[in-house]
Order: structure tokens, then sequence, then C-alpha cells
């Protein structure tokens, strides 16, 4: 079994699994926020999203002339949050107290190449994650997130929480964006939306919590009964055939969000 690494400053404590550089608890005093009972390797605790987020329609990337399929095992028939939350990350580097560096190099389920790193600091009030992806020898499309399972009671309430944004995502028939946004709908959501305001507010009877990013796309996924997913991307679901964001050899893209708590 890799080895998992345990960071913490003030109340706040965090344990990485390598495998999947996969935050399983994130904890606050007595509070646990992460859901960490699905042991399905999408359902559970918070993970990165690289090189792509949210569903990939078919499988299909389309780049520089040329045609690439990517696995669609996990979420048939699409493609879904890329492969870094199911490989295997090597550390980079760690004080073993509150900040630690990850890296993995882009397998062959990824026919770019490439190298994906994630920089983890732990605050006393949160947490700060950078992800980035550096190309190999190659120019590629590439697209990055965080996927945290919020659970839906800590401290014998249920979470609050409001959205303000400009726009949705509009989802077609098969489940993955048009490339065109629509009005915001009421929720349960599962969604992404534009035009965030930022921090995204979660509330607990005992707890805040702040999210902030510089990503311009938020998916909400607010339909479990114990869970509530937050997630600050790169580009909507499926940005490789609506609005690719593309890097040059040996080039880096690198995208932030943060967490800050706050007892209530």
């Amino acid at each position: 079994m890799t080895e998992r690494s345990t960071l913490h400053a003030g109340d706040v404590e965090v344990v990485i699994d390598p495998v999947g550089c996969r935050i399983i608890s994130f904890a606050h005093g007595r509070h646990e926020l992460l859901r960490q009972d699905d042991p399905h390797v999408l359902n559970h605790g918070w993970y990165p999203m690289v090189p792509y987020a949210g569903r990939v329609a078919y499988g299909v990337v389309r780049h520089d002339g040329e045609t690439h399929h990517l696995p669609v095992d996990v979420a048939a028939p699409h493609a879904i949050h890329g492969i870094g939350h199911i490989s295997t990350w090597t550390v980079a580097g760690t004080d073993h107290e509150s900040w630690i560096v990850l890296r993995c190099p882009l397998d062959d389920r990824w026919p770019f190449g490439g190298v994906a790193r994630a920089d983890i600091v732990v605050r006393p009030d949160g947490l700060d994650w950078a992800l980035s992806v550096t190309a190999a020898d190659r120019s590629m499309p590439v697209q990055v997130g965080w996927h945290p399972w919020w659970r839906r009671h800590i401290g014998g309430g249920e979470v609050l929480f409001d959205l303000d944004a400009k726009g949705m995502w509009q989802r077609g028939p098969d489940g993955t964006t048009t490339g065109r946004i629509q009005q915001v709908t009421r929720p349960p959501w599962d969604d992404a939306f534009s035009g965030v305001a930022q921090p995204v507010v979660l509330r607990w009877p005992e707890l805040t919590l702040e999210m902030r990013s510089d990503c311009d796309t938020w998916v909400i996924y607010s339909e479990p009964a114990d869970a509530i997913c937050v997630e600050p991307q790169s580009g909507p679901p499926d940005s490789f055939r609506h609005r690719p964001q593309v890097i040059q050899p040996g080039e880096t893209f690198r995208r932030t969000m943060s967490v800050r708590l706050e007892p209530r």
C-alpha cells in the first residue's frame, strides 16, 4: 500500500492518498468535511481532475488534425474527470507538516503525454491547492479542476448554499454540454455555471466554508441526499470541443483554488 501523508495546521488536518492525489480526510477540529463512505472512485474525498475535467463526449479529442480516443470505462459512453484521480502520484517535496508537492507523469491513457503537479498547503484556516500540467514534446489541449465531496450534514445541521451565477451551460440529451449558455434554472443541479460570484460559500450550523479559484467555470452537483459537490474548473465540461485551451511543447498551464474555514 502506498504511504499516505498527513498534514496539519491549527485545527485543520488533511490526509492525502497518493493514489489519485486524493484528499481522503479534511477535518476541522471534530468535524470531518468530506464524504468518505462511498467506495466508487468518482464518489468520495477531494480529488484533482487533470488533464481534463467533467465529461468528454464519447471520449473523442480532436487536435492538430488528428482524432484521439480516451478511456470511457468509468462513465460510458463518455470519458470523465481525466486520469489524475486514478493514477499514482509521487511526493516531490514536503515538510511533513503543512505542505506537500506531488507529481504524476500522464500515461498512455492520455495520448499527448506531459506531467501533472499538485502543490498543497494546509493553513490554520483552510487549504490552498495549485494544479499544473506541463506539455511534453507536442502541443496539447488541457483542462484542470477539483472535485470535492462536501458532506451535506455537519454539526447536527444541513448545509446552506446560495449560488450567484450569470449563466449555466446547457446540457444536451447525451449529458454533455451543447456549447450554449442559458439562464440559471432552479436546483437540484448537475450543471456547469459561468460568471460565478466569489467566494462560493457553504454554511453549516457550526462552520462556514468559502471557496475561491482563478477558474472561470464552476460545476455544482447538488442531487445527492448526503453530499454536495462544488467544483472549480478551468473550462466547461467537454471544453475540448467547445472552447479548447492549448499549451505548446514544454509550456505549463496552472490554476489554483483555496478553501477558508471559520467557526460560527
